[in-house]
C-alpha cells in the first residue's frame, strides 16, 4: 500500500513533536491511528527520503 500524505504528515508532525524519542513501528501506528501495514510503509518511505532513520527496531527524526 503506498504512503498517503495524510499519514506522511500525521508520522513527521509526530517525529517533529518529540525530536530524540525512537519508536517502533507499532508504536506510532498506535499514536496515529494507522493500521500496521499502512504505518510501516511511510516509514519505510520517509526513511527513503532522508527525513527519519532507522536504528535496530526503531525510527528516529534525522536532525
Amino acid at each position: 500500500m503506498p504512503p498517503t500524505p495524510d499519514a506522511r504528515q500525521r508520522l513527521l508532525a509526530l517525529f517533529r513533536e518529540m525530536p530524540g524519542h525512537r519508536l517502533t513501528a507499532a508504536q506510532a501506528a498506535r499514536l496515529c491511528g494507522l493500521d500496521h501495514e499502512s504505518c510501516t510503509s511511510t516509514l519505510r518511505a520517509l526513511v527513503a527520503d532522508g527525513l527519519l532513520r532507522v536504528v535496530g527496531a526503531h525510527y528516529l527524526v534525522v536532525e
